[in-house]
This record gives structure tokens, C-alpha cells and sequence, in this order.
């Protein structure tokens, strides 16, 4: 599993506003991550991320899709789709 990004080693990240061309929120098109985005938002929220996740999959939140799975499959689930993400990033590197 992936570690995230800590103050002494951030992560690097295009500023959402001006998508890494500078302006008055970032200066120079980046700024740094110094501990999971998630810490950032509230519970209620963070639940709803798997759901999210598994929608972009084409696994809907209703009654047959993603709220009938069994946790478990679920977590796997997205798991694995992390997983496949990351190795597909580290093949394009």
C-alpha cells in the first residue's frame, strides 16, 4: 500500500485554479500536500467516496448496484481498481 504524502516528503500538486500556471491562491502553479486530502473533510463525506468511486466504475448507489454488494467485495473491489490505477501510472512513467 501506498503511503501519503507527509511534511517531509509532500506531494506536489497543479494548483486547482489555475491548473499549474500561477495565480494569486499558488504563485508559482503547485502547491503541497503534507497529509491525505481526506483529513480535510468531514466524515459524512468521506463515506461517500467508495460509492463515488464505484460509480465512476458504473456501479450505481441504488437498490441492485454498489449498496447491495457485500462490504467486503466492495473493499475489494476498490482495491484492485487502485491498485490496476497505480500500476498503469508506473508503466507511463
Amino acid at each position: 500500500m501506498l503511503s501519503g504524502p507527509t511534511k517531509l516528503e509532500p506531494l506536489l500538486i497543479d494548483c486547482p485554479n489555475c491548473e499549474g500556471l500561477g495565480c494569486d491562491l499558488c504563485d508559482d502553479g503547485d502547491f503541497e500536500l503534507t497529509s491525505c486530502p481526506k483529513l480535510a473533510i468531514d466524515r459524512e463525506l468521506q463515506e461517500c467516496l467508495p460509492y463515488a468511486e464505484l460509480y465512476k466504475q458504473g456501479i450505481p448507489p441504488v437498490a441492485g448496484g454498489s449498496t447491495d454488494q457485500t462490504q467486503w467485495f466492495t473493499v475489494f473491489c476498490l482495491a484492485l481498481w487502485e491498485d490496476e490505477d497505480r500500476i498503469r501510472a508506473q508503466q507511463k512513467q
